[in-house]
């Protein structure tokens, strides 16, 4: 049981540690997202330097993790309390990457998305919970507008 929830909390890390909006935004610009913009590797810093749907897509790919921990721990049969360790493996290998050396987005919204995908409501009450808490309205309110 023990490996189980130690490769659990490894595989979580390591998922959690990919920078998608480091990624997005190599890939399409050429900027490293780390010193443009506000200087945070994160969707919104991908949205003001790249662009909205770029930003989106890296925000969205974000919000996988959370997903990716709760059916990590889902498949390697653990119980609920060990899944939410999992979470929370996530939740610091975004925080702290191994692929940055440390240096990742400072915020909490990837511990949302697991919980609500096993409440069966797909994570976007955890989404919309961190939109209203950290005052990225404006990203769905210009959306609804173009």
């Amino acid at each position: 049981m023990i490996i189980k929830v130690v490769l659990g909390c490894v595989i979580s890390y390591l998922l959690g540690s990919i920078p998608f909006s480091f990624i997005v935004a190599k890939i399409v610009k050429g900027v490293d997202i780390r010193v443009v913009g506000e200087g945070n590797v994160g969707g919104r810093n991908v949205w003001h330097v790249v662009g909205k749907k770029y930003g989106v897509f890296a925000g969205f790919l974000d919000v996988l993790k959370g997903f990716s921990a709760y059916w990590v721990g889902h498949f390697l049969g653990l119980s609920p309390w060990w899944i939410w360790l999992c979470g929370f493996s996530v939740i610091l290998g975004h925080c702290f990457p191994l692929f940055l050396k440390g240096r990742g987005e400072a915020d909490l919204r990837r511990s949302r998305p697991g919980p609500s995908c096993r409440s069966g409501w797909l994570g976007w009450d955890g989404t919309l919970h961190s939109v209203r808490r950290s005052g990225h309205r404006r990203i769905f309110h210009s959306l609804s507008d173009s």
